[in-house]
């Protein structure tokens, strides 16, 4: 065989043509050609395996965990990570990989304290990413842990990252990094807190994965030296959501962020230039970011991942209800992969599929045929002719054959045990008409700013008071129990209001916050149909109060974050139309009217710490003006009107 400049796509295998390659990768890369860089590296993987030498004694013959460490240069740092893997390399559990990353010189000697290992000799420095993703590949253990080979560990290190990935079903977990050198710099994303959270598992030097996972979503990208495990949490997180990548404190590593001051440069620059291909690929790093970003707030929301936890319902048994999955998308040809592979993902997989294509054009019936090869049981497709997303629910909810339908839409990705959590909870109420679960987004989310901040469960009915009930994408409810078909004249609103008419007309069930579905663009149903939410709310109210005037309806709207508040009266007015309506609730439903009674008085404290914040920031600015007219005399107009919102933003 021959080298080629075509890369290695073609019949070039040598190890010359494939570092070659690589080299090839690199330089594009650093010169801003993505394209040329990934097209460089395609198939790579799979030529490098057959030239890789693996020697040693393995381990267990079904380990549990693979622990995978890459290693460039032998140093005195090595030596003592391999002597503290010792002891655990002795257990049943535990396989050992040391990853050779070109390295001719390294000496056997170093591995003569593991009982067993093994050691995988690339044939040239293949970079951290793919090194690491080799290790991941030829591993065995049901979760693999990548370890740095320049850190150090405590002893504690290991345990605590396979007893909070297997404790937390998280898909990947990494730990803390602490300076080694006294006075050493640590990076921002090294130390993250006292306590378990979800966070981006962007110290891949101390992580652990579920290995089946890491390798169906491709491992690290190879051309990435820094952000590869922020990068494969992108790609991943819609199919799992935030709160199955944590953080813990107990997995330890001592090692520094680097050695000198133009290290950090150069270290920043690799960074950028990360950035931009994370670009290039399809993500925004400062949107994954903003998902996570809620979890170190100081305020009610960094506590929610403690509350929601506590929320999830144990795996379903047996005994728990067969799940109809309804879906109705038109001209949808280019999102199927993503709906077909969330499918596959499910942990429960007692579901069937209706699918109604409504007159698509796009080739989207054909498209998801192919997807389904091999099982079409499970699929009903339904072709209809444009009848609209009211009728087309109706045709797919007649076709269901279980009485649990599960709402399932295109773009949006429900999470891999959405389908378990909704199975569980109708096992364990098999007198709930329904239940909805939260979503969460990459991008800003358009929801309303005064909507109070759910961290417990609660009734379907009561948030109808208040709004929608919950987003359409994540909810599921019992045929038997929605008796009431849609309505085919509106061409939007078209769900909220069956909903809606539904509870109106006995339906029952709630709302669990946990996030079990990824949108990704900001999401409201209330904010794109305002009218008919304001209706919906204000005929619900109506069904406990005997007359509403303007002044009710207007205090309706407010609750439910329709109708800003304007005035210190307007919070009046609404604690007074609180009382009336309690009252009123209270001749109904006792039970319900407890439950509304504390969800209205938090959410009129929110809506009046808002009002506070903002009597405040009014009085900020007028403070601001008259301290700036002081100074503004000899200004022109333009220079006064761009130093007073410089002043304004300042006070504020």
């Amino acid at each position: 065989m021959h080298d080629t400049d075509s890369g290695i796509n073609g019949e070039a295998t040598t190890c010359a043509s494939l570092e070659k390659a690589f080299g090839r990768a690199g330089e594009e890369f650093l010169a801003g050609n993505h394209a040329a860089a990934r097209n460089a590296m395609e198939g790579f993987q799979e030529k490098l395996i057959p030239h890789c030498k693996i020697i040693g004694e393995p381990g267990p013959e079904n380990p549990r965990f693979s622990i995978v460490v890459l290693n460039y240069k032998q140093s005195l740092d090595f030596a003592a990570l391999v002597f503290s893997l010792s002891g655990v390399s002795r257990t049943q559990e535990c396989e050992v990989v040391f990853v050779n990353n070109g390295n001719p010189s390294l000496e056997k000697t170093v591995f003569d304290r593991l009982d067993c290992y093994v050691r995988i000799d690339a044939p040239f420095n293949v970079g951290c990413s793919e090194g690491r993703n080799i290790g991941a590949r030829l591993a065995r253990g049901e979760y693999v842990i990548f370890l740095d080979d320049d850190g150090a560990i405590t002893e504690d290190t290991i345990g605590a990252l396979v007893s909070v990935i297997a404790r937390h079903g998280a898909v990947a977990v990494r730990g803390r990094i602490v300076p080694k050198s006294p006075g050493g710099s640590s990076a921002e994303n090294y130390d993250l807190g006292d306590r378990i959270r979800p966070a981006i598992p962007s110290a891949e030097g101390i992580s652990i994965w579920r290995r089946d996972l890491f390798l169906e979503f491709g491992g690290f990208d190879p051309l990435l030296v820094g952000h590869e495990g922020l990068l494969l949490c992108a790609r991943m997180l819609p199919f799992f959501g935030p709160e199955r990548f944590l953080y813990t404190p107990e997995a330890l590593l001592i090692h520094d962020f680097a050695d000198a001051p133009e290290q950090a440069a150069e270290k920043s620059a690799l960074y950028d230039r990360n950035d931009a291909y994370i670009g290039f690929c399809g993500y925004d790093k400062s949107a994954v970011q903003r998902i996570f970003s809620v979890y170190r707030r100081p305020t009610r929301q960094s506590k929610a991942f403690e509350f929601r936890k506590s929320l999830c319902l144990p795996p379903p048994n047996d005994d728990a209800p067969e799940l109809t999955v309804l879906t109705v998308a038109r001209n949808v040809r280019d999102r199927l992969d993503d709906y077909r592979r969330m499918l596959g993902l499910q942990t429960w997989r007692n579901f069937k599929v209706v699918f109604v294509d409504d007159g698509s054009d796009d080739d989207t019936a054909d498209r998801l045929l192919d997807l389904w090869s091999g099982e079409y049981d499970r699929l009903a497709l339904v072709r209809t002719d444009g009848v609209g997303r009211g009728a087309a629910f109706d045709h797919a909810i007649a076709r269901a054959e279980s009485d649990v339908c599960v709402i399932a839409e295109i773009g949006d990705i429900s999470v891999a045990d959405r389908f378990a959590q909704t199975a569980s909870y109708f096992a364990q109420h098999p007198y709930s008409g329904c239940v909805c679960f939260d979503i969460f987004s990459d991008r800003p989310m358009k929801i309303r700013p005064d909507g109070p901040q759910v961290v417990a469960p609660s009734t379907m009915q009561a948030r109808a008071l208040f709004g929608a009930p919950g987003p359409f994408s994540c909810f599921a409810f019992r045929k038997s129990a929605f008796l009431q078909s849609f309505d085919a004249s509106l061409d939007t609103g078209a769900e909220l209001e069956w909903v809606h008419r539904n509870l109106e007309n006995g339906a029952s069930g709630h709302f669990l916050p946990t996030p079990e579905a990824y949108h990704p663009l900001p999401v409201d149903s209330d904010q794109r149909t305002p009218a008919l939410a304001l209706e919906r709310v204000i005929a619900t109210h109506a069904r406990y109060l005997a007359h509403m005037d303007d002044g009710d309806k207007r205090c309706a709207g407010q609750l439910a974050g329709l109708v800003p508040l304007q005035s210190e009266d307007d919070v009046t007015q609404l604690r007074t139309y609180e009382c009336r309506f309690l009252e009123a609730l209270g001749d109904f439903e006792r039970e319900l009217a407890v439950e509304i009674a504390m969800l209205m008085d938090l959410r009129i404290r929110d809506l009046e710490h808002i009002q506070t914040k903002r009597a405040i920031a009014r009085q900020q600015e007028r403070s601001a003006r008259k301290s700036f007219k002081k100074d503004s005399v000899m200004m022109s107009g333009a220079r006064i009107g761009n130093e007073l919102r410089r002043w304004t933003r300042k006070m504020r």
